[in-house]
């Protein structure tokens, strides 16, 4: 299967500096990455296999158009088109591809490849910053909210997939076999032609339980609100200067209703403190 994309690189008949240039070729090769992409998943429709109707299990159906979803990659947005399907015994529409889309997005619109570099910028840098690495690559924003349940996510995977490697077989009571990446196996140099006759050293000790989850407790620490923070956070609210309660408390901050009953001064307070906050806000 070949696939023509008809994306020319037009430039201005002026000279442009390197920068320029730069920009105008990244820009060009992300849109022409999206458009190879909807075009390849198109064509691939015919090939994947008939779903049935997932409400009556009927495979009687009709064509009822076409319906596009939005799905962010690691060149950018891109909208996939989905074929639309009439179930011809209970009459119910539903989209076939999405047989082929919930297991890798779900409900959410990041590819895996996005997901997987998001979780590593997330975990290294703070979420606006990782965000505005990621808005350089990926050609369009990404908020920095969407970095942090990215990062949560990852970080309750890694956890429970700890925890099943953790976990007694049902049978035996051994645990579970450990996967090469949570054994300690130090880089060793290649051994020369005097030393190859030497036992081989003893493998290290397999990492403790507490050892082994850094790797969770790093993603989750960075990713972890309780709501024990968060009711400080709106207990601190009235104390904090307004300038750095909507630096530290973003969004849960609201007034408390006690300022209500507390004369004029108190009323003032709440509306002066009010219009900060939402100004604060619209400006992020």
């Amino acid at each position: 299967m070949q696939l023509m994309i008809p994306c020319p690189l037009i430039l201005p008949d002026l000279p442009l500096s390197l920068e320029e240039l730069e920009t105008a070729v990244h820009a060009w090769g992300l849109a022409i990455q999206q458009a190879a992409l909807a075009r390849a998943w198109q064509a691939q429709a015919a090939l994947r296999p008939p779903v049935a109707c997932p409400t009556c299990a009927a495979s009687a159906q009709r064509p009822a158009g076409t319906k596009a979803r939005r799905v962010e990659t690691r060149f950018g947005p891109v909208r996939l088109t989905r074929q639309r399907m009439r179930c011809q015994a209970c009459g119910r529409y539903f989209q076939p591809d999405d047989a082929a889309l919930m297991p890798l997005l779900g409900a959410g619109q990041c590819t895996p490849v996005l997901r997987a570099l998001a979780a590593q910028c997330g975990a290294s840098w703070p979420y606006r910053q990782a965000a505005q690495v990621l808005t350089l690559l990926h050609g369009a924003p990404l908020a920095a909210e969407t970095v942090r349940r990215i990062v949560a996510e990852t970080g309750d995977a890694v956890e429970r997939q700890y925890a099943d490697e953790d976990r007694p077989h049902a049978r035996g009571g051994e645990p579970a076999a450990r996967s090469a990446s949570n054994t300690c196996s130090p880089v060793i140099p290649p051994a020369s032609s005097a030393s190859s006759s030497r036992t081989p050293s003893p493998a290290p000790p397999p990492l403790s339980r507490a050892s082994k989850s850094c790797e969770a407790g790093c993603l989750r620490r960075f990713a972890r609100f309780s709501t024990t923070t968060r009711q400080q956070g709106q207990r601190r609210a009235l104390r904090t200067p307004p300038r750095l309660m909507s630096i530290s408390i973003a969004g849960m901050w609201r007034p408390r209703r006690r300022h209500r009953g507390c004369g004029r001064r108190g009323r003032r307070r709440t509306r002066r403190w009010r219009r900060r906050f939402t100004a604060a806000r619209a400006s992020r």
